[in-house]
């Protein structure tokens, strides 16, 4: 192979990989981690070095999550197979090569890598390839998902959104509408709820929410895609809903 291209080959590895990271980053953030955490785990993932007791709680609380970190090992694995392999064959090509096939094009081979490295740490290109990466990921997940969240309107990390509810979330079950638009445990508050096309109003919002309903709601949209999309089990949020 000849050493421009095996080089060219190498970096392009680098560049897929730093790629991939973001997305999983991505993914693990709408689940509900922190951006900060999320970054953390799955370059600890993907290079295969672990974590601590108290992070892996936070990373195995779903089993979206848990599927997730599969992946990202399984992914982590494969990569450290190919990059391996990489820097073995440019080892064994760099010894076959000579003078003159280092040149032009090994300097832009250079450049090039070093532009694509440069604008993906920049922050208004790795903000604007994430938002693209989650606009992406969220309208698949819910399309995929028992329920379905349209965004409406943001306000700095709140948003205003409408979802259809296919299915009722485990930790909403029995509670009545009028209890999640007064408290906003869950981090979302109900605003409206119609059903049947008609909007409930007075003593029909001590019904629990129940299939088929739409909710308009305000809240994080973390929250909403953890609860709604991603099935936050019950817990603490459910009991002070009940006793607020």
């Amino acid at each position: 192979m000849n050493i421009n291209v095996a080089i060219g080959l190498f970096l392009l590895v680098i560049i897929v990989y730093t790629v991939i990271a973001g997305v999983f980053t991505v993914l693990f953030r709408i689940s509900g981690v922190p951006r900060r955490k999320a970054r953390f785990q799955v370059i600890s993932l993907l290079t295969n070095s672990g974590y601590t007791t108290t992070e892996s709680e936070i990373m195995l609380a779903s089993p979206f999550r848990r599927k997730l970190c599969v992946n990202v090992m399984l992914f982590g694995y494969v990569f450290s197979a190919t990059i391996i392999s990489m820097i073995v064959n440019l080892a064994m090509t760099i010894p076959n090569s000579r003078a003159g096939d280092f040149g032009f094009h090994t300097v832009l081979l250079a450049i090039v890598f070093a532009v694509a490295i440069i604008l993906l740490k920049l922050r208004p290109v790795r903000n604007a390839f994430e938002a693209k990466i989650e606009k992406w990921c969220k309208k698949k997940l819910a399309a995929e998902a028992k329920n379905a969240i349209s965004l409406l309107d943001s306000f700095g990390e709140n948003v205003l959104a409408q979802i259809y509810v296919k299915h009722v979330p485990e930790a909403l079950r029995g509670i009545p509408a009028k209890e999640l638009a007064e408290n906003d445990a869950f981090g979302f508050r109900l605003i409206l709820v119609k059903r049947a096309e008609t909007e409930l109003m007075g003593a029909e919002l001590s019904t629990p929410v129940t299939e088929g309903d739409f909710l308009i709601v305000h809240g994080k949209t973390a929250e909403l895609y953890r609860l709604f999309i991603f099935e936050r089990p019950a817990g603490k949020a459910e009991n002070q809903c009940r006793t607020a």
